[in-house]
């Protein structure tokens, strides 16, 4: 990550439906990284989750599926 650079310009080019899903006991990226993207992405929603680091664990998969659904929801219709 360090070697590609700073991207945080193109955060605001971001426009399709966001969720920051971040361990609140993340050991590799602080919780005010995420705190951070959600300020640079417009609309952007958080799932602050206590107690998880940075992996995703198997028992909140279906917390991490009902956010894919709530995304998905607001997603802009396309037509084929």
């Amino acid at each position: 990550m360090v070697a590609d650079g700073d991207r945080t310009p193109l955060l605001s080019r971001i426009t399709a439906p966001t969720r920051i899903v971040h361990g609140e006991a993340d050991p590799l990226v602080p919780v005010a990284c995420g705190e951070q993207l959600v300020k640079k992405i417009s609309g952007a929603q958080t799932d602050f989750i206590p107690g998880m680091g940075h992996d995703l664990p198997e028992a909140l998969l279906p917390r991490f599926a009902q956010g894919i659904v709530e995304l998905a929801s607001r997603a802009p219709s396309v037509k084929a």
